[in-house]
């Protein structure tokens, strides 16, 4: 639950970035947002497809995140480096851009120690939604 609950946020927290992206100043800057929902939304896919299956490893899922740590990291050195106006450019402040590529980098590894949680069976959430998934169905 918590790893579709995590995965919306990060959703909706670039389907935001990107509005206020295009609405402040349109450029090729969109690229950063425009990857953070897609690859959301294929954690998304999976994630609804895989929990009502008895498949427990979101292969999919994982490489999607980690990818998208990866692009957050390079948004994030670009902001050090570039400034605030590069990506952000509806933020006060570099700081503020900093602190929001760092907390969606956080909560993909949040994510990301989730999934790793559910498939090595470790989950105990998880172990208790399929044993009312199995009593009710």
């Amino acid at each position: 639950m918590l790893i579709r609950y995590l995965d919306a946020g990060v959703f909706f927290a670039g389907l935001y970035w990107l509005y206020l992206l295009i609405a402040l100043r349109p450029s090729a800057m969109v690229v950063g947002p425009l990857l953070e929902i897609a690859l959301s939304l294929v954690v998304m896919i999976e994630v609804f497809g895989t929990l009502s299956r008895e498949i427990e490893d979101l292969v999919w899922s994982r490489r999607a995140l980690v990818a998208s740590c990866v692009a957050s990291g390079i948004v994030l050195c670009a902001t050090v480096a570039g400034g605030e106006t590069l990506f952000f450019p509806f933020f006060s402040g570099k700081t503020v851009g900093v602190m929001f590529c760092i907390t969606l980098i956080a909560v993909k590894l949040v994510i990301i120690h989730r999934i790793d949680l559910v498939r090595d069976r470790r989950d105990k959430r998880y172990a208790l939604y399929q044993k009312v998934l199995k009593y009710n169905g």
